[in-house]
């Protein structure tokens, strides 16, 4: 896990998680992610745009929930697509 994503999850963290909205359990696991962003037909970059992401997953019913790594670490997004 990244440094970024590391600062993530500890500010996740001290948001005191609150139970899946599906089952209720409590317990969640945390991946690092790289969400692509598609964009027009026309437009191929190498590497394709993406958001860094960190990925909640509830280890009862597998529920998934995905974060901003920008916005967890005080960032705004700019409605660009990308982040740094």
């Amino acid at each position: 896990m990244d440094e970024a994503t590391r600062r993530a999850l500890e500010n996740v963290r001290a948001l005191e998680l609150k139970p899946c909205p599906r089952c209720g359990a409590a317990n969640w696991i945390a991946e690092q992610q790289s969400l692509l962003v598609s964009g027009p037909a026309a437009r191929f970059v190498i590497p394709p745009p993406h958001v860094p992401a960190l990925l909640l997953t509830c280890t009862k019913c597998g529920f998934l929930s995905y974060h901003s790594v920008k916005v967890l670490n005080g960032g705004e997004l700019d409605g660009g697509g990308e982040e740094e």
